[in-house]
């Protein structure tokens, strides 16, 4: 039988579409239900349904937007709209769309509503039948991209070819990523151009994954030599290759190993990718093409050694030592040969330590956020390792420059103002101890900093307080004689202006929550995103990473949240029994989730705070949040721990798995 879907957000409605028809005779299971675009979402990456039957007008996301996000996902999916907006603009975006029908609530007859089932249900077996005739390329390229971007799960990629009888559900095939290069244009925008892949046998496959990135499936049907296939690809990319450079649009290409079936689509195309990758480590040329790397794990053994030095190097402004340290890391990158994953490591860890020396020394330094963005963008556009370099060596100068900039007056007012935050603090008072005149201070102080005294000194008031209030369970008068006010109320409304809330309301959207129930699952979904905490490449291997990814319910997304003492939780994943914990039990910004063994660390441990309607994940050990690295909104984003930013990035919805 078909699956149906019912998404309303009034019971009664909801109880009436349920029980207005007999939903069996129709053919259709009992529909299942949901009570906005948001949990309709969820429930599909868990279990796909042929028909949704969906209200317009809902909280947190509407008809509208949930039909755009289904036609996205699954394109076949039929959609009939119920609402009580008898408007036309309504029923043209619904229908334009992609919605089968429109019916509104207020005219809602039985014999309507199963007049409109029924004709979804003729679309559905009608479609149905005209795949296994002949599935036809685009529905081809549709599921493979589905599948390699993980919008399905491998299951229901294995279900659907067997319904459509794809004979690549038995092909043996060999992967390309091809990445064309970004041009710019007269006016400074960056595009790509797409190349020529006329002169590719028809039944091979190209898939546009977006940015300027190529999948392609080339099918060697019942062959069974290896040997053969790789060379009738590496002719392939050849003349991709060579097309691509007659067009202008320059491409670098990857070749997967071969593979046979379905189950190995989507890790052949990671095997390209990382072919393709490997293009960072050469000078910046086109029309190479990279055959995939060996199966030997990478180990860290020469890289992360440098970081100390470098570190001690920056905070004593060193800038020759600086720069022998970054040649010598970089030097070094380009022998180890990291993975992609692992590079992104390597290099958000670096500039996290430029950022924090940069903050030390009161240098100018675009902040950590940036740095996350850039990485991830150079390292998708696979711009050259070399390029790096010298963006981080430019960095290295300006921060060791800021550091021989700032006079030790400066230095020495903001260490007494650190120390001294619950004592009358004015510019009078610290040119006294300093030896200076108070305008003089006053000027030199803003030269330095670009900000006024007064603005440091309430700065650093208000973040402490903030960290009292986080951190303490100090009565508010407590906090505001703590950090210089004797004045309760007042300090209450310069806090309210500084954090954007109340004293009140901060202090309970940091408060630990508890109530998860034993021996349940639950997922955890970004705000920002939509997209939930999953485990890279669904590994059981120790260390890990963390990423978001597609909701799909699968065992690597799901977790189990154990008390661990106070009011902290162990997060355990449900595929692998492993922990939630940020890598080498760091405390520093920008240290990147991963999963581990229960080693008893701090770093596994995490407080779970109300933010709102949302949830904070804060990690006992540094205190640090779980934080989308960037703010990106794409899959594979690296999960890290970053300070609070009162981001959307860092806030999760908690959904109990059924």
């Amino acid at each position: 039988m078909l699956r149906a879907m019912i998404v309303e957000d009034n019971a009664v409605y909801r109880f009436a579409i349920r029980t207005i028809i007999d939903w069996g005779q129709c053919g259709f299971e009992p529909p299942v239900e949901a009570v906005n675009g948001k949990q309709a979402l969820s429930c599909l990456a868990e279990s796909p349904v042929d028909l949704i039957v969906t209200d317009i007008s809902m909280p947190e996301m509407n008809g509208i937007e949930l039909i755009q996000q289904v036609k996205r996902i699954a394109p076949d999916t039929e959609i009939v709209v119920l609402s009580s907006y008898d408007d036309f603009p309504f029923v043209r975006n619904a229908l334009k769309l992609g919605a089968a029908d429109y019916l509104l609530k207020h005219d809602l007859e039985p014999e309507n509503l199963v007049l409109a089932v029924m004709q979804a249900k003729e679309k559905l077996e009608e479609r149905s039948k005209a795949s296994v005739r002949d599935p036809g390329p685009e529905r081809v390229r549709q599921w493979l991209y589905q599948l390699l971007t993980r919008s399905v799960t491998l299951e229901e990629a294995e279900r659907q070819a067997e319904a459509a009888l794809l004979p690549h559900r038995r092909s043996a095939f060999v992967m390309l990523s091809a990445v064309v290069r970004e041009t710019e244009s007269p006016e400074g925008h960056a595009s790509t151009a797409a190349p020529d892949f006329g002169q590719l046998d028809p039944s091979w496959l190209v898939i546009s994954l977006g940015r300027g990135r190529y999948a392609v499936y080339l099918d060697f049907k019942d062959e069974k030599s290896e040997a053969r296939m790789l060379a009738a690809a590496y002719e392939a990319a050849e003349g991709i290759s060579r097309a691509a450079g007659r067009s202008g649009a320059g491409c670098r290409i990857g070749i997967s190993r071969a593979g046979f079936g379905v189950k190995t689509i989507e890790a052949l195309h990671k095997q390209a990718e990382a072919a393709v990758f490997r293009s960072v480590y050469d000078e910046e040329e086109d029309g190479r093409i990279y055959s995939a790397p060996g199966d030997r794990p990478y180990r860290d053994t020469v890289l992360a050694g440098s970081y100390p030095s470098l570190a001690k190097a920056l905070k004593n402004g060193e800038i020759e030592a600086c720069e022998a340290l970054a040649d010598r890391l970089f030097r070094d990158m380009r022998v180890v040969k990291p993975p992609e994953g692992e590079l992104r490591k390597l290099l958000l860890d670096l500039f996290a330590l430029l950022v924090a020396a940069a903050s030390d020394q009161g240098a100018e330094l675009a902040p950590m956020d940036h740095w996350q963005g850039w990485v991830t963008d150079s390292l998708a556009r696979l711009s050259p390792l070399e390029r790096i370099r010298e963006a981080v060596l430019e960095r290295i100068r300006s921060v060791c420059a800021g550091s021989a900039r700032e006079r030790p007056e400066i230095k020495q007012a903001k260490s007494y103002i650190m120390k001294h935050l619950d004592e009358e603090l004015n510019v009078a008072d610290l040119s006294r101890r300093l030896d200076l005149s108070p305008n003089y201070l006053s000027i030199l102080f803003r030269q330095q900093t670009g900000q006024r005294l007064s603005e440091f000194i309430q700065q650093c008031r208000m973040e402490e307080a903030k960290r009292l209030l986080r951190e303490t369970t100090l009565k508010v008068y407590e906090t505001a004689s703590k950090v210089g006010y004797k004045d309760t109320s007042y300090f209450c409304k310069v806090f309210k202006e500084y954090a954007g809330m109340t004293v009140s309301d901060y202090r309970g959207s940091t408060q630990p929550v508890s109530g998860f129930q034993a021996e349940s699952f639950y997922l955890l979904i970004n705000r920002n995103s939509g997209m939930a905490l999953d485990v890279d490449s669904d590994s059981l291997a120790e260390g890990a990473g963390i990423i978001q990814w597609h909701q799909h319910g699968e065992a690597n997304q799901c977790w189990m949240f154990v008390p661990a003492g106070g009011d902290a939780y162990k997060l355990v994943n449900r595929r692998s029994g492993l922990l939630l914990g940020v890598d080498r039990g760091s405390a520093e910004g920008g240290a990147g989730l991963v999963q581990e063994a229960d080693g008893g660390r701090a770093s596994q441990r995490w407080r779970i705070m109300k933010s709102g309607s949302y949830y904070k994940l804060v990690n006992a050990g540094s205190g640090l949040l779980a934080d989308v690295n960037g703010g990106d909104k794409t899959p594979c984003a690296r999960i890290i721990q970053w300070k609070d930013t009162m981001g959307a990035n860092q806030q999760w919805d908690i959904v109990k798995m059924r």
